[in-house]
């Protein structure tokens, strides 16, 4: 009787790798959705206080919005999971401004 043949360990870790890389595709497409779905709700936010006379506590909360995404700085180019992590607290923060209003 012949005995089961043992799966290839290569073959198996390059299987693996493979759905690794799927995951996290699909993972990064999904942040990369939700951050620019949040990015575009500030910016309706902003947008509709350009249209109107913003109060004094909406003009100094576009004061703060403004001089936070000027110093604002990261490298995209390298990639950087700290970088990453920046943006979305950047703009979790400014969601919390416009919650506000």
């Amino acid at each position: 009787m012949k005995q089961p043949r043992k799966p290839n360990p290569a073959k198996q870790a390059a299987d693996e790798l493979q759905h690794l890389r799927a995951v996290a595709r699909e993972a990064h497409q999904h942040a990369l959705a939700r951050v620019e779905g949040e990015i575009a709700r500030v910016l309706r936010c902003v947008a509709d206080e350009c249209r109107e006379t913003p109060s004094h506590q909406h003009r100094d909360d576009l004061r703060k919005i403004a001089a936070r995404l000027q110093h604002f700085d990261i490298r995209a180019e390298k990639g950087r999971c700290k970088d990453l992590r920046r943006l979305n607290r950047l703009v979790g923060r400014l969601t919390d401004i416009v919650d506000q209003w």
